[in-house]
């Protein structure tokens, strides 16, 4: 059986999509343990944690 996230991967790929924590409604933890856990390309996790919310809000960098 496939879950959530290996399936919205294979439906549409790991560049549209960005992790989120539905707060208040749910703990950063139990809605980030899944995407650790799961048996995903490194790549594809680096995507959805990181690397998209980047590339769609730049500010998120910093200064360099």
């Amino acid at each position: 059986m496939k879950r959530p996230v290996n399936k919205s991967i294979k439906l549409i790929g790991s560049r549209r999509i960005i992790f989120g924590t539905d707060l208040p409604l749910h703990l950063p933890e139990s809605q980030l343990t899944p995407v650790i856990n799961e048996n995903i390309r490194d790549k594809d996790r680096e995507n959805i944690l990181c690397k998209n919310a980047l590339s769609y809000f730049p500010n998120l960098k910093g200064e360099n």
